[in-house]
């Protein structure tokens, strides 16, 4: 009997969930980031941050003390009309054997800073540091790392920091 009972609570939670479309985080430094419920694969609480794990292979990481708050906004009845802030980040194409664009929404932090690292999380390559304005950027990383060297084959993870908050997304590198 508890079959269509679980059925029916995974019914009416797919209803509910449908209804609040966007979930918006407020931070203390006084930006926001707001994306889609559905896109959120998993989150966790590790050593006083929080990670948000995107099903594009997007992982936001923030400290908890840097949150403010969160709400869940239904898109009836409000729509964002600021810069989402740290959007999911794109790198393509991926697999690559030669220049990599690294696609991203700058929400106008002082501090932006976009690497690429190793799988032990050791700088490769610095590829931007300082402030980008508000909007869609697209930067691009020549498959060197910072001293001009070709890059071995391997995997390697692209991080995009903008001020209490980071999105990593990971690159295969084909030689």
């Amino acid at each position: 009997m508890t079959r269509p009972l679980t059925l029916l609570m995974t019914v009416l939670m797919t209803g509910f969930v449908a209804k609040a479309q966007l979930v918006t985080y407020h931070f203390t430094d006084g930006s926001v980031v707001t994306h889609a419920i559905t896109d959120v694969r998993s989150s966790a609480v590790e050593d006083g941050s929080m990670l948000l794990y995107l099903w594009d292979g997007t992982v936001y990481t923030w400290s908890q003390n840097s949150l403010s708050s969160y709400e869940f906004t239904d898109l009836s009845t409000a729509v964002p009309v600021e810069p989402m802030g740290l959007a999911p980040v794109q790198v393509f194409p991926n697999p690559s054997s030669g220049a990599v664009h690294i696609g991203l929404v700058a929400d106008g932090s002082d501090h932006v800073e976009v690497t690429v690292v190793d799988q032990r999380g050791g700088l490769v390559s610095t590829v931007r540091k300082g402030r980008l304005p508000v909007g869609k950027h697209t930067l691009v990383w020549d498959g060197r790392d910072d001293e001009g060297r070709p890059v071995a084959g391997g995997t390697y993870l692209v991080r995009v920091v903008q001020g209490p908050r980071a999105a990593t997304r990971q690159l295969i590198v084909l030689h």
